[in-house]
């Protein structure tokens, strides 16, 4: 039969265990997107994942989604911060099982303490991976612009064809063919903030849009529920001794030790 100690700690570890999951579902969603739109159209758009980036987009009325690699699209620094993000996330949510596993198991009564330092470490590591992106992404897409190649005539976003300083850079089959080309520009964009938007980008009637997409919000959940479970344990109090039957073994044997005592004597 399940003790009060096992009903005390199974929300805790329901909680732990569905943030655990949040966080691993992030490795099949885009943390971030950024693209040109003219109208409803996605012209061109390219989706950070913590394994790669898919490429989007429309050219006339052919439609093209590509994955590619960080450094195949000129974004060799993004793609080391996002698989040091990706560490992050799949540490916090291996902790997060085990934690839930042992709490499930009653390990909980038992290393309370070691169990507390787990779940601590399991919250920060959660957090660290979408703060790390909000704070430190824009810099990063800024250091990338150095490895963007000189386009002959001028990328299509218009301005010269040397590599930017610090700028952005959308990757787009630009022609029928499938050959690769960039929209580029210095204007606001991904490598000045974290999310954004700018219409009429560069004279033009398209508009640039950047920000966080679906797994950065899964990610920021997943911390949530696994701080809130984390929390519900550590303030949730050990069995007493009551509870555990401590009390009544102790009364039973005070009992019979006074029975034994205030038995009388044999006659001799």
């Amino acid at each position: 039969m399940r003790g009060p100690g096992f009903r005390r700690d199974a929300l805790p570890a329901v909680l732990i265990g569905i943030a655990s999951v949040l966080l691993l579902s992030t490795f099949a969603m885009s943390w971030y997107s950024t693209s040109i739109v003219t109208g409803k159209e996605v012209v061109a758009g390219e989706s950070f994942y913590l394994t790669g980036v898919r490429l989007a987009g429309n050219y006339g009325t052919a439609q093209y989604a590509n994955w590619s690699s960080y450094s195949a699209t000129w974004l060799p620094e993004t793609g080391a911060m996002y698989l040091v993000v990706g560490g992050l996330v799949a540490t916090a949510a291996l902790m997060g099982i085990l934690t839930t596993i042992l709490l499930l198991k009653g390990a909980g009564r038992t290393h309370r303490k070691l169990l507390s330092w787990v779940a601590i470490v399991a919250v920060l590591l959660a957090a660290g991976g979408p703060v790390f992106v909000a704070l430190a992404q824009p810099s990063i897409v800024c250091a990338d612009a150095h490895y963007l190649p000189a386009v002959p005539g001028g990328p299509i976003g218009g301005g010269s064809d040397q590599t930017p300083g610090c700028g952005w850079a959308i990757q787009v089959f630009a022609n029928p063919d499938g050959a690769m080309e960039l929209y580029t520009g210095q204007s606001a964009g991904p490598q000045s903030s974290f999310y954004g938007s700018e219409a009429g980008f560069l004279g033009t009637g398209e508009s640039h849009n950047w920000g966080p997409s679906l797994g950065w919000y899964v990610a920021l959940a997943g911390f949530a529920l696994l701080w809130a479970g984390c929390l519900l344990y550590a303030i949730s109090r050990p069995p007493s001794a009551a509870a555990t039957g401590d009390s009544e073994v102790g009364s039973s044997s005070a009992s019979a030790t006074r029975a034994v005592d205030n038995k009388p004597a044999l006659p001799e």
